[in-house]
């Protein structure tokens, strides 16, 4: 069933990997560099910039706190990412193969796109099945001009987090496991992976966390390239960060589950679809 909806985009992309170094530790230490980058700016932010933002101005509006809040999470997954890229070409060698897309398979970046619009559509759809009385107050919360400049802060910062997120657990370790592991066992060890880097989500919100990863996994495999799922990541994150900041993965019920499972195959569809046209 898994190996008919491989591509022989995903294919090559996997072979091109096996003309690198890809031993297990190697990749481990890969992911090692990208935790630890998001880890030193959280600790330097949590133990010097906050700190110094409160005995400077004191009491911090919750406009300009979140502004902050979304610098230092685009400022750690950039350190992160940049970590991530520079043990690579340590471990693996200079050569290695793009995180975006397989050889064959150009950037696309009206993929990602269109697959952000789609994942914007159907996420506002979940919340008003949920209730919407949250989000009209969220809405109230600030003005107009305010609510701009965070989006454009938000689109910056949460580009990078959630791309950078697809590059390393998608564009990275399915490829560069499925040189050595079977294409099964690269799923697998991705899910679960990306599954444990969201600790503390809950009973819900796990399981809507590792069925996330396991779709998209399912997407790269089927395209051979992050357009789709870096799309529909960033438009997630953007929307769940300005319209929920106070949410937690570890809130998710079984209704939110399910409109995330409902979601994520509609999504999945749209995709088959959108490459089916191409062949």
């Amino acid at each position: 069933m898994l190996n008919s909806l491989v591509s022989d985009s995903f294919r090559q992309w996997s072979v091109a990997w096996r003309d690198c170094p890809t031993n297990v530790w190697r990749i481990a230490l890969v992911l090692a560099a990208y935790i630890g980058g998001l880890v030193l700016v959280i600790l330097l932010a949590n133990k010097m910039l906050i700190p110094l933002l409160k005995s400077a101005f004191g009491t911090v509006p919750p406009y300009a706190r979140e502004i902050v809040q979304m610098l230092i999470l685009g400022g750690s997954f950039s350190l992160g990412l940049w970590a991530a890229m520079r043990s690579q070409r340590v471990l693996h060698g200079p050569n290695i193969p793009s995180l975006w897309a397989a050889p064959d398979v150009r950037s696309r970046s009206r993929d990602a796109l269109l697959s952000g619009l789609l994942w914007l559509v159907l996420f506002l759809l979940s919340s008003v099945v949920t209730g919407v009385d949250e989000v009209r107050e969220r809405l109230l919360a600030y003005d107009l001009w305010q609510w701009l400049l965070l989006g454009a802060v938000a689109i910056v910062t949460i580009g990078i987090q959630a791309t950078s997120e697809e590059l390393i657990f998608r564009g990275y370790l399915l490829p560069s496991l499925a040189s050595r592991l079977s294409i099964g066992v690269a799923v697998l060890l991705s899910v679960l992976l990306f599954t444990l880097g969201h600790p503390g989500s809950g009973i819900y919100g796990t399981l809507g966390v590792a069925a996330f990863a396991a779709v998209f996994a399912l997407a790269l495999l089927r395209t051979g390239t992050v357009s789709y799922t870096a799309g529909a990541h960033v438009a997630n994150n953007f929307a769940m960060f300005l319209l929920y900041p106070s949410v937690e993965n570890a809130d998710a019920t079984l209704l939110d589950l399910g409109l995330l499972s409902g979601s994520l195959v509609i999504w999945f569809l749209w995709v088959q679809r959108r490459e089916a046209g191409r062949h």
